[in-house]
């Protein structure tokens, strides 16, 4: 019989509470938009800072934010767009793709840069599309329905090649990635026959009768093929997240759709592959449920630990031991975390924020110091740390984002805040750069309300685009001399108004210390220049939560964790 770890309402294992402290600064926000529907779906920045966008788009639209006009106007509805904007949100420039066609003829799916600032894109689309609007025309005619493509342009919006694929059916492009190898990671979803070698040599994949399969296809900085893994069962497979590791190994993450009923209904996969594009390890969460989704792969130790985040409707068994289970119940479509063991093939721990929203998603997570952070969006309310309700934030409007923090070795949650007005904004991206900046992308109604410190931006349509950019700390243990914490107690813990330091007897006076939330900002700084002074510090003016005591004796800095009540 199989051990049983039920994860509902409340954690077995919590430590800390929730702070409203600043976990971003230096946020900016950029909405753009027609009067009809458009949509932000994927975006990253460059080794310069400028940020890549990518989305759809169907009335005429100025993607410049500024007082100057840039219009673009679509051809059919939707058309796809990039657009490109340097550090401070100025516009470089922007084009769409650019075809003739009835209405929901292309899909925009995901967009990423090489090591030499080229821009790839994935996507589906119908008829005739000119792929290079900014040079001479390079055209490109759908064999079916809908064909997948694979783009990849220079820094300043010149295609460079272009690849097609398609059956007589419905195919399309899913998910991207580009290693540190600029090899290109490229997801496809097929409905008939497709050749995926744009070369002379054929590759032809095959679904399985009467369904959708997916495939993970591995292209060269060129656009040609390497190797392909397939996922292919007898329900509809799609394929939403690709991830790789330094190591070589490959995260991607899988849906298996089927009917029961005339339900719709969403299993959720897992595998990691070798560097050949071998499976390694694959597990099935086994969570059949409509809106079961992998968003966002992390991987950390080296490629020996993965993060896997998403959405789960069902009830979902984490823990691939067959002698275990670790489930979660989420309360409606929830937010999820887990970390695993590679090595081990084992799950670390798993983790969800509980909301009554049924969209509520994440989307992009890093380790950070000693935290894995992931920004994302809820409706309603959300309970970061479910049982706790002093995790519990309510939505300013209707979906809200959010950035939350959890400790990246148990999972334990940390600090949380929320962005968001009186409208409506749904993260459907976030970029971490490990410089410290996050990079949103989605779309909004009503208005945009993400910096408290700017006026809300009224949207032009029924949704509008937006772009973000947030800041957070890097590393909180970055300098410090670990060895030397073990000669340094602080007492009590948890504390409420004051709190005691016992130093060694050879300690160097004065002794710095810097009080930081979780995600790094420093709210409150202090000078000891005495033993006297060490055994009443007071901390009552601190919200509470899980802070850092950064502790500098002549240079020599020690951290030292603090749970405020």
């Amino acid at each position: 019989m199989k051990n049983f770890t039920l994860l509902i309402y409340s954690l077995l294992i919590t430590i800390g509470a929730y702070a409203q402290a600043e976990v971003f600064s230096n946020i900016t926000q950029f909405g753009i938009g027609s009067t009809q529907i458009d949509a932000g779906q994927s975006g990253i920045y460059d080794s310069e800072g400028n940020m890549i966008i990518y989305g759809s788009f169907k009335g005429n639209l100025d993607f410049d934010p500024s007082a100057n006009n840039n219009e673009l106007n679509p051809l059919g509805t939707p058309d796809l767009f990039v657009a490109k904007y340097d550090q401070a949100g100025g516009l470089l420039w922007a084009f769409n793709l650019g075809r003739i066609s009835l209405n929901n003829g292309m899909d925009a799916d995901g967009v990423t840069i090489d090591s030499n600032n080229n821009i790839c894109i994935a996507g589906s689309f119908s008829n005739t599309v000119n792929f290079n609007p900014l040079g001479s025309p390079i055209q490109k005619v759908s064999a079916g329905g809908k064909d997948a493509f694979l783009a990849k342009y220079n820094s300043d919006g010149q295609l460079t090649w272009v690849n097609t694929f398609g059956s007589l059916f419905f195919d399309y492009g899913s998910a991207l990635h580009v290693d540190a190898d600029d090899n290109i990671f490229y997801g496809l979803r097929y409905n008939g026959d497709v050749d995926v070698d744009p070369s002379a040599n054929n590759v032809v994949l095959n679904p399985q009768s009467g369904a959708t399969d997916a495939a993970l296809i591995k292209y060269n900085s060129q656009g040609e093929y390497v190797w392909s893994f397939e996922v292919s069962t007898p329900n509809n497979d799609d394929i939403t997240a690709i991830k790789s590791a330094q190591n070589g190994k490959i995260a991607l993450g899988a849906m298996t759709n089927g009917s029961l009923s005339g339900i719709p209904q969403s299993d959720m996969k897992m595998f990691v592959l070798n560097a050949d594009g071998s499976l390694d390890w694959e597990y099935n969460f086994d969570n059949s449920d409509n809106s079961n989704e992998i968003s966002c792969f992390h991987f950390a130790d080296g490629g020996e630990s993965l993060y896997v985040a998403g959405r789960i409707q069902g009830d979902t068994d984490f823990d691939p031991d067959q002698g275990n289970e670790f489930i979660i119940q989420p309360l409606f479509a929830d937010p999820f975390f887990a970390k695993y063991d590679l090595v081990n093939q084992s799950l670390i721990w798993a983790r969800y924020i509980e909301s009554g929203g049924i969209e509520d998603y994440v989307s992009g997570i890093i380790e950070s110091g000693s935290a894995l952070l992931a920004l994302g969006s809820f409706d309603n309310v959300a309970i970061f740390n479910p049982g706790d309700f002093t995790s519990q934030i309510a939505s300013q409007g209707e979906m809200d984002i959010y950035m939350a923090a959890y400790d990246k070795a148990t999972g334990n949650f940390m600090e949380a805040r929320t962005f968001g007005g009186s409208g409506s904004e749904f993260a459907r991206d976030a970029y971490f750069n490990p410089n410290g900046n996050v990079l949103a992308i989605g779309s909004y109604s009503g208005s945009l309300s993400l910096d408290t410190d700017a006026a809300p931006i009224s949207s032009n349509g029924f949704t509008d685009i937006f772009f973000a950019e947030f800041s957070f700390q890097t590393n909180l243990s970055d300098g410090i001399l670990s060895a030397h914490s073990a000669d340094i107690m602080i007492y009590p813990v948890p504390a409420s108004s004051t709190i005691g330091l016992e130093v060694p007897d050879h300690a160097v006076y004065p002794i710095e210390i810097k009080i930081i939330s979780i995600v790094g900002k420093v709210v409150k700084e202090l000078r000891i220049d005495n033993a006297s002074k060490l055994d009443n510090i007071d901390i009552s003016s601190l919200k509470t939560g899980v802070y850092i005591l950064d502790i500098n004796m002549a240079g020599q800095r020690i951290s030292k964790r603090i749970v405020k009540n």
